[in-house]
């Protein structure tokens, strides 16, 4: 579980700071190549996207209804 935490945590942070200041800035690049990093070591751990990205409107914790 611990790759989902931190591959949701580096896409907060990236998409935070794209929005704050824009993809030319140097920091902005660095979270989102961070988040990319995150988000492949999940996969590689056996999670697949939506695990990190549920589909909208899905609550999680309620299940498949």
């Amino acid at each position: 579980m611990h790759h989902l935490r931190r591959a949701r945590t580096a896409h907060r942070l990236a998409v935070r700071a794209l929005a704050q200041r824009g993809l030319a800035h140097p920091a902005a690049r660095a979270l989102l190549a961070a988040a990319a990093l995150a988000a492949a070591a999940a996969w590689e751990a056996g999670h697949h996207v939506t695990d990190i990205h549920p589909p909208a409107g899905h609550q999680p914790g309620r299940g498949d209804r």
